[in-house]
C-alpha cells in the first residue's frame, strides 16, 4: 500500500468465501455504501472454490500472455516454475538445475533426449515443483 497526498494506492483481493464479519470495520476506498463494501464470490451467488478461481485465473492469464506474445512478434523470456504453463506458452524451454543451465530446446526435443535424470524427472512431474523452467517464445522459431 502507498499513500500520496492523502490518497491510497493498493491492489485488489479476490475473496472466495471468507467470514465477512471480520471485515465489518473496513471502509474500502472510503466508500461507506454497503452495496460496494467487502464481499465474496460466494456471497455474490457464485459458489466456487479457491481451486476453481485458481484454474480460471491460470486459464485467463495464459490466454492473455499468448495474445501479448502474438502481438509483440519478438523474442520474449518468461521465467515460469510450472512446466505445463511453459508448454502452453513457449516453443522452447531452458531447464535450470541448482542455478546451472542443463538443457535448452523444444519440449519434444527434451522428451526425446533428456540431458539428465533431472530433466527426465521434470518432464515426468508436470507440476514443476521447485524446479525452474525458463521459456522462450519467438515467432520465427
Amino acid at each position: 500500500m502507498r499513500l500520496r497526498r492523502w490518497v491510497s494506492f493498493h491492489g485488489i483481493a479476490i475473496n472466495v468465501e471468507p467470514e465477512l464479519a471480520h471485515f465489518s470495520a473496513i471502509v474500502p476506498c472510503g466508500v461507506a455504501d454497503p452495496r460496494y463494501g467487502v464481499t465474496s464470490l460466494v456471497d455474490l451467488g457464485l459458489p466456487v472454490t479457491m481451486e476453481d478461481v485458481d484454474v480460471a485465473l491460470r486459464r485467463e492469464l495464459i490466454a492473455l500472455l499468448r495474445e501479448l506474445l502474438s502481438e509483440r512478434k519478438r523474442p520474449v523470456l518468461l521465467v515460469i516454475h510450472d512446466l505445463r504453463e511453459a508448454t502452453a506458452l513457449a516453443n522452447r524451454v531452458a531447464v535450470i538445475e541448482a542455478g546451472r543451465l542443463v538443457q535448452v530446446g523444444a519440449i519434444a526435443e527434451l522428451e526425446a533426449r533428456p540431458a539428465s535424470k533431472f530433466v527426465e524427472a521434470l518432464l515426468a512431474d508436470t507440476t514443476g515443483g521447485n524446479r525452474t523452467c525458463s521459456s522462450s517464445s519467438h515467432p520465427h522459431t
